[in-house]
């Protein structure tokens, strides 16, 4: 379960780095070393906050980062629980007018991605691991409407994108959800899977 949570928030998060001041709802499609993420997503976009829903399998999953707060709530709607994370720079990548640890940008030309024409940037940012490269491609508003590694490792796609505020419900825990502690890493190394269940399915009862 906790790896499975942490799976959803890196491939969720490290791509959505969102301007404050936008506020949409849009489809968002993802492609991770050639194979596209979930078959349902949308993210909405707040005032500094954003959620990402997404559906695979007949299994949804519910991601809300508080921006200001540097909080990430993991909402898994089968148990009514979440886990809190916090939210850090480098998980934190791709899609904001200007990317965390970004070093240079250069405009490379022009290009319609979802029938809209954007200008194609060429952008080197610090991360974790030193220097990359990106694509990104902003709409003469400067939305975000792709991001892309240079080398083809992952890119991230709006689609079908509606301008407007969005309901504050949506970026709240919903009521009757119960907060899952996050266990002691260290104190999990060397325990037998069936232990670890085991000690999971405690948390959620």
């Amino acid at each position: 379960m906790i790896k499975k949570c942490a799976l959803i928030f890196t491939s969720v998060f490290v791509l959505s780095t969102i301007a404050s001041a936008l506020e949409f709802s849009a489809d968002v499609v993802t492609n991770y070393k050639g194979k596209t993420g979930p078959a349902k997503s949308k993210m909405y976009m707040g005032n500094n906050k954003w959620r990402m829903e997404s559906e695979a399998a007949g299994k949804k999953s519910v991601s809300i980062i508080l921006a200001d707060k540097k909080i990430v709530w993991v909402l898994m709607p089968e148990s009514k629980m979440y886990l809190e994370q916090k939210l850090t720079p480098d998980k934190m990548m791709g899609m904001g007018e200007k990317a965390p640890g970004e070093v240079t940008r250069k405009k490379i030309g022009r290009e319609k991605v979802d029938g809209i024409m954007c200008d194609k940037y060429e952008v080197t940012y610090k991360g974790p691991d030193g220097e990359s490269k990106m694509y990104q491609w902003l709409s003469s508003d400067n939305w975000p409407i792709k991001s892309a590694a240079v080398d083809g490792s992952w890119s991230t796609e709006f689609k079908n994108l509606k301008k407007g505020a969005q309901p504050g419900a949506l970026f709240t825990i919903p009521a009757g959800y119960k907060k899952m502690p996050m266990p002691d890493m260290g104190s999990m190394k060397g325990m037998k899977p069936e232990d670890m269940q085991k000690m999971m399915k405690g948390f959620m009862k």
